[in-house]
């Protein structure tokens, strides 16, 4: 195969392989919150950063009633083309401080097939590992 039919043929396989690529990120936003995501500038910036990604770990969510997670949503569902959900593990570490992991995920991209917590009988960990199992 040569000329234009063999251009188009890469063309096309390129585009495919772009189609199926995930486009996965992690994020620590110090201290997560409803400060952060109340702010107009600071949680506008968030929300386009996490729709450019397909998948997100966000790391450092201190919002235990989940309510700047569910603004940080509507933010990002409101900037994206794309619909977005969330999972997230329970508020997570020793004594008084507490941190949560949050999986920000585009719903026509992947799909959620699990989620646990990681066993720490012996308390090695400040915070368990908190593991969620996708599909794309």
């Amino acid at each position: 195969m040569s000329g234009p039919r063999a251009l188009l043929a890469a063309l096309w396989a390129l585009e495919a392989a772009r189609a199926t690529a995930l486009r996965i990120g992690a994020f620590n936003i110090q201290s997560f919150g409803d400060s952060k995501v109340s702010d107009p500038a600071c949680g506008s910036i968030i929300a386009k950063i996490l729709a450019g990604y397909d998948l997100a770990l966000v790391q450092e969510v201190r919002d235990p009633d989940l309510s700047a997670v569910s603004t940080l949503m509507e933010q990002i569902n409101r900037v994206s083309e794309h619909e977005y959900s969330f999972v997230s593990s329970q508020p997570l570490g020793r004594d008084q401080y507490k941190e949560m992991y949050l999986f920000v995920y585009r719903k026509d991209a992947v799909s959620v097939v699990d989620t646990y917590q990681y066993p720490d009988p012996e308390d090695v960990f400040s915070r368990e590992p908190f593991v969620v199992k996708f599909s794309a």
